[in-house]
């Protein structure tokens, strides 16, 4: 199964062993970036974290990525039906992960709070 930027293909899986540990280790965001691998979404994924213009998700692609229960569990928690849930985060997420990865690489969990800080206090992001 291919990877998504951070993660990408055979030969980074081979340097970094391809365990569900291992990917734990790596951070939230590429956690995130690693479900759209496994759901196909390999090239968009990469899309938002490189330079460039940045591909556009569906909702069904939401929910093929996350799946149907996590897609009724946030609409249940936001109090919005499920298909608004699935268009909202098919809309935020490029742009969200585009803003996470100002040099092109996708950030450890340190890293990612060390840019959430500097983004609160006004600082700029570059976009990947």
């Amino acid at each position: 199964m291919a990877r998504c930027p951070g993660g990408l293909g055979r030969e980074r899986r081979k340097r970094h062993g391809g365990s569900a540990r291992r990917r734990r280790g790596r951070g939230a965001l590429q956690g995130l970036v690693d479900k759209c691998s496994e759901a196909g979404l390999e090239d968009k994924a990469r899309s938002w974290v490189s330079s460039g213009e940045n591909q556009p998700l569906q909702p069904d692609e939401i929910e093929r990525m996350l799946g149907g229960e996590k897609i009724e569990a946030l609409a249940q928690q936001a109090g919005q039906p499920p298909e608004d849930v699935k268009a909202a985060l098919a809309q935020a997420l490029p742009h969200v992960v585009n803003v996470l990865t100002p040099e092109g690489k996708i950030p450890d969990d340190t890293q990612l709070a060390a840019l959430g800080d500097r983004l609160a206090r006004g600082g700029q992001s570059g976009g990947g």
